[in-house]
């Protein structure tokens, strides 16, 4: 009848209680979505987030609590990658954040969360908080041996940095190490690494003038995103792809 009869409720019932029922809403949600899930992942996250903090609150970690914040973080960090795709970079920081605090504190996964939230700080123009992220992303990557997420961590930290000082790392520098992750990516037969690399070539062609370098750049940035079928790289590189060739 009012939130408040439902605010009372909720508070005179016991946190393992409390736990208990929203792990066992998450899975009942879960089991009716079926292939839908997706879109009913936040919520989904929000109730394995509330079960893991709850039995976090009432002793120290063990095999369930941590399985509760892997879960919880995957779903988040699924959420957050879309909400990025679409341009909501609140949500995205937001859901993504929450990934990296219920998750494990170590391997590919988080690499890839922080990685993904270091992308999205930087969007929202916090470079400091993105420079943390993908120094951490670089460290756990490397220490996974993640070889593809080890060069995307690297060249998106290298372009954060220069936006931090953009007297802190040298042109040929950025670029040296850019035309490197390339060359291991193209190795690796990576896509979205190589969409991403080309892009961040050709902005580094774009700002001294090298129009047409920069064009043919994102021209092979293009061809990578659309061979991924990743839309949000194929954004990025046809405006620059345009910007360039509307200037050359």
């Amino acid at each position: 009848r009012h939130l408040l009869i439902r605010d009372a409720a909720y508070d005179a019932v016991a946190k393992s209680r409390r736990a208990e029922l929203h792990e066992r809403f998450a899975d009942w949600l879960e089991r009716v979505a079926g292939e839908a899930v997706s879109e009913e992942e936040e919520i989904v996250a929000y109730h394995l987030e509330r079960a893991f903090a709850y039995r976090r609150e009432l002793g120290p970690a063990d095999g369930r609590s941590d399985a509760l914040g892997h879960r919880a973080a995957l779903r988040l960090a699924a959420a957050g990658r879309r909400a990025a795709a679409r341009g909501d970079l609140p949500a995205a920081v937001g859901l993504l954040s929450r990934a990296a605090s219920v998750g494990p504190d170590r391997g590919v996964e988080r690499a890839w969360t922080l990685y993904h939230l270091g992308a999205a700080l930087q969007e929202a123009g916090d470079e400091p908080a993105a420079l943390a992220a993908l120094d951490e992303a670089v460290r756990l990557a490397e220490s996974a041996d993640d070889r593809s997420l080890g060069w995307r961590a690297r060249i998106a930290r290298t372009e954060v940095q220069n936006e931090v000082d953009p007297r802190s790392v040298p042109t040929a520098t950025a670029r040296a190490e850019i035309e490197a992750a390339i060359e291991a990516l193209t190795e690796l037969g990576d896509e979205a690494g190589l969409a991403d690399a080309w892009t961040k070539l050709g902005f580094i062609e774009f700002q001294p003038c090298r129009f047409d370098h920069a064009a043919r750049a994102e021209a092979r940035a293009v061809a990578y995103a659309r061979a991924c079928g990743d839309d949000r790289l194929l954004f990025d590189a046809l405006r620059l792809r345009m910007l360039s060739e509307s200037y050359g």
